[in-house]
């Protein structure tokens, strides 16, 4: 007897994600990621950040912060495999990939795209992910990421999983926006 294709198998159907438990429980895994940012184990924050340049494209005329938002409840983010090259003719760049998980389900993928990617960037406007140290520490300095890979929703987790990789010319430790991509100004020369 031939095997019955499970399309025509009335016993299996879709499954509308929305009224799901997983959807229901993802309110739940929020709360108790909140407890370990409210303890002070998560000590690096997670922003999107938009910079607008005035000129037409990024690296033209002089740059704005137009958008800065924190991810919450803070997702964790691993550190530990980047590594430190050397700068010619000094200081270093960081490099490597890095994760970024535990981030809350609850995220539409619009959401995440408009956080973490932009698709419908304008040409003038940077989008990046910004890590940096709780206050613990005084004023932090200020990492710089881009999505290295699509983002995608890990369901019986309840979270959304980002890989992202270090960028130069972070912002200064007061916000303010570097005055050039690095690469922008070498290409100049």
């Amino acid at each position: 007897m031939k095997p019955r294709s499970p399309n025509a198998d009335p016993r299996l159907h879709g499954v509308d994600g929305e009224r799901s438990l997983a959807a229901d429980l993802a309110e739940t895994a929020d709360e108790l990621r909140q407890i370990a940012a409210d303890l002070g184990v998560r000590p690096y924050r997670i922003f999107s950040v938009r910079i607008r340049w005035s000129g037409s494209v990024v690296g033209a005329g002089v740059p704005s912060v137009v958008l800065e938002e924190e991810f919450l409840p803070t997702p964790r983010i691993n550190l530990e495999r980047m590594r430190r090259e050397a700068r010619e003719p000094g200081g270093y760049v960081e490099r490597g990939i890095v994760k970024m998980d535990r981030i809350s389900a609850r995220y539409t993928e619009d959401q995440i795209d408009a956080l973490c990617v932009g698709r419908l960037a304008p040409a003038n406007e940077e989008r990046l992910i910004e890590v940096r140290l709780d206050s613990r520490q005084g004023e932090p300095a200020r990492r710089r990421f881009a999505v290295a890979e699509a983002p995608f929703l890990r369901a019986e987790s309840f979270e959304w999983i980002v890989r992202l990789v270090p960028q130069d010319d972070p912002r200064e430790r007061s916000g303010a926006p570097a005055l050039a991509p690095r690469s922008l100004l070498e290409r100049d020369r």
